[in-house]
């Protein structure tokens, strides 16, 4: 009997809650694979040791390698460096790595080396397994070790080495000391006792191990970087400095092209004897190599590298503007400095001092922007600049900002200001409005709205704090009686110290009394006798009654000076002598007169003139530094205006500062042309609440301004190109000129790839004519000092290149044809032979040359003839014999006065000299002698 069985599933839990638990377990495990696996990803980024240094690098190509992996990761920009990491590069890659002494490592493109430093070490050890490297040590020495070859690079000096394959290491020392000894067997159980004593390197020395010839670099290094500091984006002059274990008489090729195959652009110079080279170089990338030319430049003794060269001009002030003057009445002013900086600075030093040395700055602050807001800053004179630094700017001194100059003063009136303001109602449907309104206070915080009942601000019916310059009061009618109120204002510093107040002003409120009251000027108020006609006289009055302006000498009015009627509110173009003025404004009307308040007007004659202190007749404007001025104080003169103006009538201002505070001025007047000239200054007191805008008397003196400027190089430069022939044939002029003559002189002329000067002439004259000049590139220069010792020298090159001279074309040979023999039957009756060729006219000889497979049998000049065929008779028969022989003709022009030689093309004829052999002579036997 069968059994049937229950089969039905019956689970206890519940499945819903089943299923959230088994998603957050997979959330879990997932979540914890994937920071696993990121953790692993990210584990050969990062090291729990200390780092040694940090590495930059130019293309994304560069790796590394920890010294326990054995995988290569990319580092990023900037990463740590590891004791015994291993740094490789790829082509066209570079890497600079920056130890904590500012000491670098330059790699090279294609290298691979590995860097030590362990714990118990200062110094740095890198192990170059091949590539080229360069180094600049600091404050601590570092190793450099190839193969069994190690250098002790000594503090403060820069080293190249390059190691290619199994050759031997090359070593050059651009500056300080290196030590470089070697392990002669590696083999040995001690290798320690097979080091060979360290020979010491000093700077500008090479070592290349091995027999063959080669060239090596001293500096640029092979990858060098350099900043180009030149304002206006001029090329730099880079230094070529090489040695060579060729012999001098081995012509060295220099070349440099903007393309690594040197197929653009490209300059090839030849060099002989020479071991240093200068040459401009333009901002960007540029390629080189030196080789010997006898090999090419794909031999391995040639030298090569690439320059980069970056603008870094300095820093351009823009704010504050030259002179700019902030003034202040309590808080001192926060002033916002900003500047033009380049590409490559990483931050800026700014620096503002008492002083144009900066000899104790009262700011010091590196900012990583090109712009700051510097506040407490006192009461004076400044001077401000900046500074740009760079990550590795090599020996090159960045160069400064210009000096920028501003004036920090405080108000001369400490009294607090009066505050013009303004009010006016308006009538609504809601009822009356008041608007109260005055200007700005710059330093102002806050303002306080008074409202009082009576004219003396006794009794303060309402009183607000606002910090806008407005304020509006609505249903002004039911919150006041009809009645006479008085409102002001005060601009409230951050102490609550008022900086201005306004006096009280009556609220015009719908009906009011007759009034006429003035305006300007106020009372006390004092105007230049000049400007007396220009100033406004103004009141205000609310009746329309006949209106009269009024000036007398006397406070009672008894006599006038000026009466008369006049309409609106204002009367101006009144003229008046020097002295004191009294003026009012008055109505008549049935009521009876109603005048204003009288008040005194001073009408002032001009401010004294200033003295000049120190200004001769003549002034040398100077070079590089500002020319200074200096005058008297006139009283009362708040500033003073300076001027520069060519001697004559109606002549416009070359220079001219219409604000300085001082007594003095540095001019920059650098730009002015030599001549007579009227300096001038004339002080001024400013418009104030009590004055008017006043001018003083003009002091002007003549003087003859005269530039000190250097010798001028007027042609031939630019590099301007001359054929050979007319450099042989008719020299050129070196032209120069200066402006005051040197005492002495030097003219100096070097071409291109030669060790000593072409020419060294003492106190040449200022047209100078050149003897004949081989081809190539020439740079010439004056030097010269004033009888005062000033030194005068050129300040740029002249330059000049000299174009080959064409070769002359080939003579033909006439005498004898091709492959003539010359048998016994010739020579039984001639005992000469006879070579006839065509002339060439521009030819003055000919250089013949007899000659057979194995060596020069005979070589001779030939002179040029007026006319016909040259003829040579050949009648040195003893210098042949039976032979093939070859006459080789070459026409040759060469320049009386110079060693300059036109050449031309070689042609050459065979002939064959065909003799009997000589037989070997037999003689008899002599027997025996006579006495033997």
């Amino acid at each position: 009997m069968k059994t049937k069985k229950n089969t039905k599933s019956n689970p206890r839990l519940d499945s819903k809650f089943a299923d959230i638990f088994v998603v957050l377990v997979s959330f879990v495990i997932a979540g914890v694979t994937i920071f696993l696996f990121w953790k692993n990803l990210n584990k050969t980024l990062d090291r729990d040791k200390p780092s040694i240094a940090i590495i930059s690098y130019k293309e994304k190509s560069v790796q590394r390698k920890f010294i326990d992996r054995a995988v290569w990761d990319r580092p990023a920009q900037y990463s740590h460096v590891y004791d015994g990491d291993t740094i490789r590069t790829a082509s066209n890659s570079e890497a600079t790595i920056y130890f904590s002494d500012k000491s670098t490592v330059n790699v090279g493109e294609n290298t691979m080396i590995q860097i030590f430093q362990p714990k118990a070490e200062k110094d740095i050890s890198v192990q170059i397994a091949e590539g080229n490297v360069s180094v600049k040590t600091l404050d601590s020495k570092m190793t450099v070790k190839a193969g069994n070859a190690s250098v002790s690079i000594e503090k403060e000096s820069v080293l190249h080495t390059s190691k290619s394959g199994d050759d031997p290491i090359k070593i050059a020392v651009e500056k300080g000391e290196a030590a470089f000894s070697k392990i002669e067997n590696p083999q040995d159980s001690n290798p320690a006792d097979s080091i060979t004593e360290p020979s010491v390197l000093k700077a500008g020395t090479v070592l290349v191990e091995g027999g063959k010839s080669s060239i090596t670099m001293i500096s640029p290094s092979s990858s060098e970087k350099i900043f180009n500091f030149n304002k206006d984006g001029e090329p730099v002059e880079v230094l070529f400095r090489w040695q060579s274990s060729f012999p001098e008489t081995e012509t060295l090729i220099f070349e440099t092209s903007i393309s690594r195959s040197f197929n653009q652009d490209n300059e090839k110079i030849e060099i002989k004897g020479a071991s240093e080279l200068k040459r401009k170089i333009s901002s960007g990338n540029i390629f080189w190599r030196l080789y010997a030319s006898s090999l090419g430049p794909e031999d391995v003794s040639a030298a090569n590298g690439k320059l980069s060269v970056t603008d870094a001009p300095p820093p351009k002030l823009l704010e504050p503007g030259l002179n700019a003057e902030f003034s202040y009445i309590n808080d001192l002013p926060a002033i916002r400095f900003s500047w033009e900086g380049n590409a490559v600075a990483s931050n800026y030093l700014i620096e503002l001092a008492d002083n144009d040395s900066f000899k104790n700055p009262k700011v010091s602050r590196l900012i990583n922007a090109s712009s700051v807001n510097l506040s407490g800053i006192e009461n004076g004179k400044w001077f401000w600049r900046v500074i740009p630094n760079y990550i590795n700017a090599g020996d090159y001194p960045s160069q400064i900002s210009e000096t920028g100059i501003f004036y920090v003063q405080q108000a001369k009136n400490q009294e607090t200001a009066v505050l013009a303001v303004s009010q006016n109602m308006s009538e609504t449907a809601e009822g009356s409005k008041a608007f109260f309104s005055w200007p700005s206070v710059p330093e102002a915080k806050k303002y306080n709205l008074r409202v009082y009942t009576d004219e003396n601000m006794s009794n303060i019916v309402l009183e607000k704090i606002v910090t806008s310059n407005y304020f509006e009061i609505s249903k002004f009618d039911e919150a006041f009686p009809k009645s006479g109120y008085y409102w002001n204002i005060a601009a409230l510093d951050k102490n609550e110290i008022p900086l201005a107040v306004s006096k009280p002003e009556k609220i015009k409120i719908g009906r009011e009394e007759m009034f006429v009251r003035s305006i300007f000027p106020p009372d006390g108020y004092i105007i230049a006798d000049s400007y007396c006609s220009d100033i406004k006289f103004t009141w205000k009055t609310n009746t329309k009654d006949e209106v009269y302006f009024q000036i007398s000498s006397s406070q009672d009015f008894k006599k006038l000076a000026v009466d008369k009627p006049v309409s609106g509110s204002s009367a101006e173009g009144i003229s008046l002598e020097k002295g004191e003025w009294y003026w009012r404004v008055l109505t008549k009307n049935k009521s009876g007169d109603i005048t204003s308040e009288v008040k005194k007007i001073n009408v002032a004659a001009p401010l004294a003139k200033p003295e000049f202190i120190g200004l001769g007749n003549k002034l040398i404007i100077l070079p590089k530094e500002k020319n200074q001025f200096k005058w008297t104080e006139v009283p009362e003169a708040d500033y003073y205006q300076f001027k520069i103006t060519p001697e004559g009538v109606n002549q416009k201002a070359v220079y001219e500062n219409l604000y300085i505070i001082g007594t003095e001025i540095e001019a920059d007047i650098k730009s002015i042309e030599n001549g007579s000239y009227i300096v001038s200054v004339q002080g001024f007191s400013s418009l104030k609440e009590q004055s008017g805008k006043r001018y003083g008397y003009t002091a002007d003196h003549k003087i003859d301004l005269m530039h000190f400027k250097p010798i001028e190089l007027i042609s031939p430069i630019g590099g301007v190109s001359i054929k050979g022939l007319d450099a042989a044939l008719r020299p050129s002029v070196l032209r120069w000129s200066s402006v005051e003559a040197p005492e002495n002189s030097r003219l100096i002329l070097i071409k291109a790839g030669e060790k000593n000067p072409v020419l060294s002439i003492n106190n040449p004259e200022n047209d100078f004519q050149l003897p004949p000049l081989s081809a190539g590139e020439y740079v010439w220069r004056i030097e010269g000092k004033t009888g005062k010792g000033f030194d005068i020298s050129s300040r740029k090159d002249g330059s000049f290149k000299i174009l080959p001279i064409p070769i002359l074309p080939a003579a033909d040979i006439l005498v004898p044809k091709k492959d003539t023999i010359l048998d016994v039957a010739f020579f039984k009756n001639n005992r000469s032979i006879k070579f006839v060729w065509t002339r060439i006219p521009e030819a003055n000889r000919y250089l013949v040359r007899i000659y057979n497979s194995s060596k020069t049998i005979y070589s001779e000049f030939v002179p040029q003839t007026p006319t016909g065929n040259i003829e040579l008779n050949f009648t040195k028969l003893n210098l042949l014999s039976r032979d093939l022989f070859f006459i080789e003709v070459r026409a040759q022009r060469k320049f009386e006065g110079s060693n300059i030689v036109q050449d031309g093309k070689s042609s050459a004829v065979k002939f064959k000299i065909e003799l009997p052999q000589s037989k070997k002579v037999v003689t008899d036997e002599t027997g025996v002698m006579y006495g033997q």
